[in-house]
């Protein structure tokens, strides 16, 4: 028993013969003698006779290329896309988001979480960030306190509302602009309105509520200029009125109107004006005027400023270069009681005096 030629191999099947044990021995010898691997891993392969390709490393993979002699050689994977490190994907923390790292690796956060609907991303700093590109993005930083920040960083960042695919507002570092809806009311979480603001030609800012209180609308700067003659306008109230066509109505510049359902207070002012919180001129409810006792009130502060009562023209102040009034004499020329002086008696100039509080 030992490795033959292929024409001894060949004589043992001659038509007829009947191959011996030894000679099949022989067959099988000269066949695994024949073959070229020679190491574990090694595959038969063929050019124009068989082959042997040599195992490869750990890792590589089973490659054609037309280059080589045989067609096939064991080649690195090409690295495309992530690869599974070392944890197995079907171990670590419940509800953890997957992603690839820097390293091409599925890898995950602990911060990072998804559970019944709800994504949750913890953090010290800013946890969310939403990028048209490096330069133009929004972020979300909460705070410790629970304090939510939105910043919108770009060439021109600015806050759009939209409802329903409809802009409702716009917020930009100087302005916040209200879209195109013809009302719109802040309320309070008790849904008692606060503010409404009603556009109709016009804008209309109406506060209301059963919850407002205190101030409902406080306006408070501080003017500190240093140079220059700038004046301060705290409440500057400047609408423009043009009607046309069949338009009729007037305009009211300023109106304030009290309701008064239940007033429990002694204190019931329409208006107070102050200076450094001490009233210098106020209206109470009944429209009365209410003067300051320390310097006092004037009505026109010179001469030439023009006063009327009762519809009368108003004119400057009166002097005795003006027109006399006529002069009515009873009897002679001495002043008599009944004589009148523009058609009044002195006693009935004094009454009107005294009914109306110039005198007492």
């Amino acid at each position: 028993m030992a490795i033959q030629t292929i024409a001894t191999l060949k004589s043992y099947f001659n038509t007829g013969d009947i191959p011996t044990e030894a000679q099949f021995i022989d067959v099988f010898d000269t066949l695994f003698a024949q073959s070229p691997l020679t190491t574990k891993g090694d595959i038969v392969t063929y050019s124009t006779l068989n082959a042997r390709l040599a195992v490869g490393t750990n890792g590589q993979v089973l490659t054609a290329d037309s280059a080589e002699a045989t067609g096939l050689k064991w080649a690195t994977p090409a690295s495309s896309g992530i690869t599974i490190n070392s944890t197995a994907i079907t171990s670590g923390t419940a509800g953890r988001i997957l992603f690839e790292n820097a390293s091409n690796q599925v890898s995950e956060a602990a911060g990072l979480t998804y559970s019944s609907g709800l994504f949750t991303v913890l953090g010290t700093t800013q946890q969310a960030k939403f990028a048209y590109d490096a330069s133009n993005h929004l972020g979300i930083t909460i705070g410790s306190a629970g304090s939510a920040s939105i910043n919108a960083q770009g060439t021109n960042p600015n806050y759009i509302l939209n409802l329903n695919g409809t802009q409702t507002a716009t917020i930009t570092s100087s302005a916040i602009t209200l879209g195109q809806g013809s009302s719109y009311t802040f309320t309070s979480f008790a849904s008692n309105s606060l503010m409404t603001m009603a556009t109709n030609n016009g804008r209309r800012y109406d506060f209301a509520g059963a919850g407002v209180h205190g101030n409902p609308i406080s306006l408070s700067q501080t003017f500190q200029p240093t140079t220059g003659a700038t004046q301060l306008n705290a409440l500057y109230i400047n609408p423009t009125i043009n009607e046309t066509g069949s338009a009729s109505g007037g305009y009211i510049g300023l109106r304030i109107n009290v309701v008064e359902t239940a007033v429990l207070g002694t204190s019931k002012l329409f208006a107070d004006f102050q200076i450094g919180g001490t009233s210098k001129l106020s209206i109470d409810s009944t429209g009365n005027f209410v003067l300051n006792t320390s310097a006092g009130s004037k009505i026109g502060t010179a001469t030439s400023q023009k006063l009327g009562f009762w519809n009368k023209t108003p004119v400057i102040q009166p002097t005795n270069l003006g027109a006399s009034a006529t002069v009515s004499h009873i009897g002679g020329t001495a002043m008599l009681e009944n004589d009148t002086i523009g058609g009044y008696t002195l006693a009935q100039v004094v009454q009107a005096l005294q009914t109306i509080g110039i005198l007492a």
